[in-house]
């Protein structure tokens, strides 16, 4: 079956030893990888302020289902439900059953006012049951903005309910750099550690290694597993991901898999080689490689993939992707909340799969619907009720709120969607506050304030130099 964003995969049901080794988003990722974060702690409508910063008031094209055919046969759909804020509530995946489409799998997701997501649950419909059976469920907190802590619950086919399993606790450094994910796990009653996750940035925060632990209950402490590593060339492009396994006999790294990236003077991708490392032969063995072309408007338009059978490459399958160019990605509303897999600046509107034999055969297709949707149920501060000054300024800035009642939250966040400084007032004493805040230590750069309570928030640039 075909790919939109890694969409249209059919998985199978997700088993407690699924569960082994991997931290919560790792599992979430099992589910529905096109609706989770690669990093959690970057908020949805952070996500939304920096991809839409100039276009909070506009109605949106939101993607409402997504339809794949094989042989010109409806064979799958997914669709999407949103909220006024425009984040994804509701993600159904739909079937044939004997003649009829229905609903066989869904996920629902609850958020706090600040966009932040706080449940998600995973349902499959029972046949024994004849009603909807929630497998799945996590519970995500927050602290000063970021998140904190995720309770995973899975159910229990014994206990007949949903049994707490795995708890992931965050930790940062102080530029706000998410720095570790550790896992804890109950297995026969038992609560133990299980799986770590360490991160590590370069000087201009960017993350670029993550290395993989397993807890040892023989040395009582973590063990190596495996890292993955990013490596930029002098343009800033991603130049090689390299992921390597930690050898106990050596006592080192063994690089395992990498893959290899080129670009056009666009920084476009034009090329994915993956390659595997040969034990045997001690030499890297290419296996597969994904070639991209681009539209004049920057649209990725078609990948090839290729096998390399001892001597050249051969051609294996191919995508071509088509858009609707009346509409814009900031005029888009998607059920996503990480970035995407691939280049697009236009409106998606369907994607065909074809198998190469001597020429290429159409194998499936999948198309995209769309409608107007209004994300604007949040109501906006005026220009008279905050002001930011000096802007752009040298790191040291007030913030002056009127008539703002006396509870509400003032974050600074960087142009990562990063939490960097937060304010949050209790007892305000006048109608009009004044709030400094002192950014020097921080690089130059875009910022945004953003200014909430229950029921308002607003955003604002500003500019550190």
């Amino acid at each position: 079956m075909i790919s939109v964003w890694g969409q249209g995969i059919s998985r199978g049901d997700i088993t407690k030893n699924d569960l082994k080794n991997k931290n919560i988003a790792q599992i979430m990722q099992l589910l529905t990888p096109h609706l989770i974060l690669k990093e959690l702690n970057i908020n949805k409508s952070q996500h939304k302020l920096i991809k839409n910063a100039n276009i909070q008031d506009e109605l949106k094209q939101g993607l409402d289902s997504i339809s794949y055919y094989e042989g010109g046969q409806l064979v799958m759909r997914e669709r999407y439900t949103y909220n006024h804020q425009g984040n994804c509530v509701l993600f159904e995946e739909l079937a044939d059953n004997a003649g009829t489409v229905e609903v066989y799998r869904k996920t629902s997701i609850t958020y706090d006012v600040n966009g932040n997501m706080t449940t998600y649950n995973f349902f499959i419909w029972s046949e024994d049951l004849n009603d909807w059976q929630n497998r799945l469920r996590t519970e995500f907190s927050y602290q000063n903005g970021r998140i904190s802590e995720t309770l995973l619950y899975f159910y229990d086919f014994d206990l007949n309910e949903l049994q707490l399993l795995v708890k992931d606790t965050y930790n940062y450094d102080a530029q706000n750099h998410l720095i570790s994910i550790v896992s804890t796990s109950v297995w026969e009653n038992v609560w133990t550690n299980a799986y770590r996750e360490d991160i590590e940035y370069t000087a201009d925060g960017y993350a670029y290694l993550w290395t993989y632990s397993n807890w040892s209950d023989i040395t009582n402490d973590w063990v190596a597993d495996s890292k993955e590593e990013d490596f930029y060339n002098d343009a800033d492009d991603l130049e090689m991901n390299l992921q390597s396994e930690w050898m106990d006999i050596t006592s080192e790294w063994i690089g395992k898999y990498k893959n290899e990236y080129t670009y056009n003077g666009n920084h476009q991708m034009l090329t994915d080689i993956y390659s595997e490392y040969e034990e045997f032969s001690l030499q890297w063995g290419l296996m597969f490689k994904d070639e991209y072309t681009y539209d004049v408007q920057g649209n990725f338009t078609t990948t090839v993939s290729l096998f390399w059978n001892g001597d050249n490459w051969e051609e294996d399958s191919k995508d071509d992707f088509t858009f609707n160019y009346d509409y814009t990605f900031d005029q888009i509303l998607l059920p996503l909340f990480g970035e995407y897999d691939f280049e697009t600046k236009n409106m998606l509107t369907s994607q065909k799969n074809y198998d190469w034999s001597g020429d290429w055969q159409e194998k499936g297709e999948a198309i995209l619907h769309y409608s107007e949707k209004d994300v604007n149920s949040i109501d906006e501060l005026s220009s008279s009720e905050i002001q930011v000054y000096p802007n752009p300024s040298t790191g040291l800035i007030n913030v002056s709120i009127v008539g703002f009642g006396q509870e509400y939250t003032i974050s600074i966040i960087d142009i990562s969607g990063k939490t960097i400084e937060m304010s949050e007032i209790t007892n305000a004493s006048s109608e009009k506050a004044l709030n400094t805040f002192d950014l020097t230590r921080y690089s130059k750069g875009m910022y945004f304030v953003k200014i909430n309570n229950s029921n308002k928030n607003t955003f604002q640039k500003i500019i550190i130099q």
